[in-house]
């Protein structure tokens, strides 16, 4: 099944959800919410499986959407499942090495990674 909105597109597979990010930057407020209005229903869905995230798009991001990334992985904990991040631009990975958030996300190389 796969399923798309203004800032996400979503596909399930037989081992986990795929969610790509569609956007270049989440640096604004609204960005963010509507993202969290996307991304959080399909996190609900998910028991005892694994969610992939493809950051393969994103440039920028916000320390609010850094925010919604933990509550997103709170959740998914929550739910029994797993939470990795993937093709993570190494700019981006700077952010994640800095706050020390590489040590609390899953991060893989691409979504098949294991």
């Amino acid at each position: 099944m796969e399923q798309s909105g203004a800032r996400i597109r979503v596909e399930e597979s037989t081992d986990f959800t795929y969610v790509k990010l569609n956007d270049e930057e989440y640096l604004k407020d609204w960005q963010i919410k509507e993202l969290q209005e996307e991304i959080l229903p399909v996190i609900e869905e998910v028991k005892d499986r694994r969610v992939v995230i493809d950051f393969e798009n994103v440039r920028l991001m916000s320390s609010a959407f850094l925010g919604l990334l933990i509550r997103v992985l709170k959740r998914t904990n929550e739910q029994n499942g797993q939470l990795e991040l993937v093709n993570i631009k190494p700019e981006i990975s700077k952010v994640f090495k800095i706050t020390g958030l590489n040590r609390v996300f899953d991060i893989g190389e691409t979504k098949f990674s294991d």
